[in-house]
């Protein structure tokens, strides 16, 4: 199972990209120090890593992008297909005890510093660029990991009910 979740950088958006395989279990990220932040905040929040070996592809070493991080780790998981999608972005540093930091911005498109989650609304098939009209929302202060988990499982629910095809009236 593969899972995504974008993050800011500077100069453009990227892609966290969580992996997870069967076998033994093993987190792997792009160091041991982020693999020991992701894992204490994840469990001190109450939420468990998915079986199996999960690898993150991290592309630097930003402490902001931990959330993005945490987040992809736990939609890799076979039980959060539902909540899979194009278009997550988040982004801010994890403390040990699940709490979110701000990130090391500035970031791309004027995006503050956060943390922020959210969701990438259009376009919906890729990653904005600097010449796309793209439509974003964003769910600012998040203060602790359950609050980022809170604002995608509600933005599911929201994109279901907003999308459910209305019931017809037979005449």
């Amino acid at each position: 199972m593969r899972a995504a979740v974008v993050a800011p950088t500077e100069r453009k958006l990227i892609q966290i990209i969580a992996t997870r395989t069967p076998g033994p279990p093993a987190l792997v990220t792009d160091s041991k120090e982020r693999t020991q932040r992701v894992r204490a905040a994840l469990a001190n929040q109450n939420f468990a890593i998915p079986h199996g070996r999960i690898d993150v592809a991290v592309p630097d070493g930003s402490l902001g992008h931990d959330l993005a991080v945490a987040l992809a780790i736990l939609l890799s998981d076979r039980s959060h297909k539902h909540l899979r999608r194009h278009g997550w972005i988040a982004w801010g540093a994890l403390g040990l005890n699940g709490s979110i930091t701000r990130g090391e911005g500035p970031y791309v498109g004027g995006l503050h510093s956060g943390p922020s989650v959210g969701r990438i609304w259009r376009p919906d098939d890729r990653l904005p660029g600097p010449e796309d009209d793209a439509v974003i929302s964003l769910i600012d202060d998040i203060e602790e990991f359950w609050q980022a988990w809170d604002v995608i499982t509600k933005l599911v629910d929201i994109e279901q009910a907003i999308f459910e095809e209305e019931p017809r009236m037979h005449t």
